[in-house]
């Protein structure tokens, strides 16, 4: 039973641990950028009708739909979401002169009424299919002026005091998300690079292949060796032979846009200064060359 307990106790620890873990930003002091989580700028238009002018042109994201300082009635209101995916959208209810609170629409839909006189005077707001996105919304009333934000539902404006609505502004605000640092290895100048295992070449030998090379340093890996000119299958007789030699960084190391100016072989002789390739960043290759002196027949 105490075993159990015990267990129980551990795998719970252990599962909070991997919950806080998913949840928590560390800070390093490293030289390297920083990664935001980011989402889509969700956008919103509307347009409201109002008494004496109709329909008045769509306006977006904040902006004000309606009029101020010339006593005149929103009646109606229509919004819709932008860049927006299939699935999400935008829906209103408003509270009408006479009529109380209106059935809710969405995305375009009318909201209110046209032709019938009759004011607005309050509005609540919903997002539909866009979780953790908000939507804040304000308006102007009668006598009132400017009224305090609200989202997602919330009433903003008056009922049963017969104060209009004037004017509105609507806008989308995305999920808040901490920065999340993005650890990256600072990667070192590799400043040295050789190989040994060379094995110079014989007349009728087969040419020796990269992987019997092995690299001077855990910082690259050697991962080609070609022969020129090629031994067709054998090295020949009294034939100068250059192996090209490419070695490629390992994670965390790279070698200098520079490149290296005497790699080693311990056998034959160093033609070619290291040639970097792939850019000044980790995992790029450093190409050299190694000539051996002629071949020979041995005396029999």
């Amino acid at each position: 039973m105490l075993k159990s307990k015990i267990k129980k106790v551990f795998v719970t620890a252990l599962a909070a641990s991997v919950v806080m873990g998913c949840f928590t930003v560390t800070a390093f002091a490293m030289p390297n950028p920083t990664s935001i989580i980011t989402y889509p700028s969700v956008g919103v238009q509307y347009s409201a009708h109002v008494q004496d002018i109709g329909w008045m042109p769509f306006v977006s994201d904040g902006q004000t739909a309606g009029t101020t300082g010339r006593s005149l009635r929103m009646e109606a209101l229509t919004a819709n979401l932008t860049n927006v995916s299939a699935g999400a959208g935008i829906s209103y209810s408003v509270y009408v002169q006479d009529k109380g609170w209106m059935p809710a629409v969405s995305d375009g839909e009318t909201a209110g009424t046209v032709g019938q006189s009759k004011r607005i005077e309050a509005v609540k707001i919903n997002l539909n299919g866009l979780p953790g996105y908000s939507v804040e919304y304000r308006v102007h009333v009668q006598n009132i002026g400017w009224m305090a934000w609200q989202k997602d539902g919330a009433v903003a404006g008056t009922t049963a005091q017969s104060l209009r609505l004037e004017a509105i502004e609507i806008r989308v605000v995305a999920p808040q998300l901490p920065v999340t640092t993005v650890i990256i290895p600072q990667t070192i100048d590799i400043t040295s690079a050789g190989v040994t295992g060379f094995i110079a070449p014989a007349v009728e030998q087969a040419p020796q292949l990269f992987a019997s090379l092995l690299p001077n340093s855990e910082e690259y890996a050697v991962t080609n060796l070609i022969w020129s000119p090629f031994p067709e299958p054998v090295f020949g007789w009294e034939q100068v032979y250059t192996a090209t030699v490419v070695l490629t960084s390992a994670p965390g190391y790279k070698f200098p846009a520079a490149g290296i100016a005497s790699p080693a072989a311990d056998v034959g002789i160093v033609v070619t200064a290291g040639t970097t390739s792939g850019g000044d960043v980790s995992g790029n290759t450093l190409t050299f060359q190694v000539s051996f002196p002629p071949t020979f027949m041995p005396y029999v």
